[in-house]
């Protein structure tokens, strides 16, 4: 199937069943890999593509609930929401989406780096898939 078509597609007003299952199937990829020993880095254009769409909950959420803006800074350069926010979460790309797909538990997702603010408020409108109650180290 050529790409351009299904991107096209995705991205349109019908995509977003289609939008969950490329999320849903790289998560459980990177799941099967996990168990088996083998750490698969986010692809870049995978990466480019759901960091903005999983954020965009936690971002939109947090704002709606009247918390303090956040921007969330990835290691590799991604910088999402307002770059004026006073919240900044700083983390790399495959723990963000790991977390944010619900294989990082509460206490890990504390143990970022929030720039000193408290984000268990935040913790409400972190996550996509749930929460996981216990760590998971890959």
């Amino acid at each position: 199937m050529d790409a351009v078509p299904f991107e096209e597609f995705l991205s349109g007003p019908h995509g977003g069943g289609g939008a969950r299952a490329v999320l849903d199937v790289h998560t459980h990829e990177v799941d099967i890999l996990a168990a088996v020993g083998v750490r698969h880095p986010l692809p870049q254009e995978f990466g480019d593509w759901v960091l903005p769409v999983v954020t965009g909950g936690l971002i939109d959420g947090s704002a709606a609930a009247g918390l303090a803006p956040l921007c969330v800074v990835t290691d590799e350069g991604d910088v999402l929401g307002g770059q004026d926010a006073p919240v900044v979460l700083r983390v790399g790309r495959f723990e963000l989406f790991r977390g944010i797909t619900g294989r990082r538990s509460p206490a890990q997702v504390r143990g970022w780096d929030w720039g000193g603010v408290d984000p268990t408020p935040y913790l409400a409108h972190f996550y996509v898939l749930g929460p996981r109650e216990d760590d998971l180290v890959e």
